[in-house]
C-alpha cells in the first residue's frame, strides 16, 4: 500500500524544512527561508536555545556553575549548531550533551 501523505525527497516541503532547521541551528550562516517572519523565527530560535540551556543546566549543574555565562552560552550554541544527536528525545539530551562535551 502506498502512503500518499509522504513527500518525495526533492519536494518543496523538504526544502522548506531543511532551510528552516538550518536557519534555526545557525542563522549567521543560513538565510531565513522565504515567507517566514524574522521576528517570529527569532523568538522560536531563542526559545529552543533557552530550553536546551535550561535542560543542560539541570543535567550538569556543576559544569554550569563553574563555567562563565559567556562560555556556557557558547557551549550550548555550539552543541545546537554542530552536534547531531542520535536520539530525538529530550530525556536523552543529557547523554547527547555529555557525548558533545567529551567529544
Amino acid at each position: 500500500m502506498t502512503n500518499h501523505n509522504s513527500s518525495p525527497p526533492d519536494s518543496e516541503l523538504l526544502k522548506l524544512q531543511t532551510d528552516f532547521t538550518q536557519h534555526l541551528r545557525n542563522p549567521d550562516l543560513h538565510h531565513l527561508p522565504d515567507g517566514l517572519d524574522p521576528r517570529r523565527m527569532g523568538i522560536y530560535s531563542s526559545l529552543l536555545i533557552i530550553n536546551i540551556s535550561a535542560l543542560a543546566s539541570e543535567f550538569f549543574p556543576i559544569v554550569d556553575a563553574i563555567t562563565s555565562s559567556e562560555d556556557w552560552d557558547w557551549m550550548i550554541r555550539e552543541f545546537f549548531i554542530n552536534y547531531r544527536a542520535e536520539a530525538p528525545y529530550f530525556p536523552k539530551l543529557a547523554a547527547e550533551f555529555l557525548q558533545f562535551l567529551i567529544g
